[in-house]
């Protein structure tokens, strides 16, 4: 293996929200609130979560395909792959 992973940072309007749910989601703990910015993790990867109030998603000019959905205050998109996620809409 060449390398790994270690970090990935997620703009968005509420980081805390959305580190809270990522952090109850995964089992992982919040190891760092720094005004905007917040971290969770378990020592050898970390996600972390900054304000960013004008952010817009761009999933579809990276490649995402939108699904239809039902599902109120989400938009759900197949990744390149075909596998679905969600966007909460903003």
């Amino acid at each position: 293996m060449i390398g790994r992973l270690s970090s990935v940072v997620f703009d968005c309007r509420d980081p805390h929200g959305l580190a809270r749910f990522y952090s109850e989601l995964l089992g992982l703990p919040v190891t760092r609130v720094d005004g905007d910015w917040v971290d969770i993790g378990d020592g050898r990867s970390r996600m972390s979560f900054q304000d960013a109030p004008d952010h817009r998603p761009k999933v579809l000019a990276l490649g995402a395909t939108r699904l239809p959905s039902n599902e109120p205050g989400f938009r759900v998109y197949a990744d390149p792959a075909g596998h679905p996620f969600c966007l909460e809409e903003g």
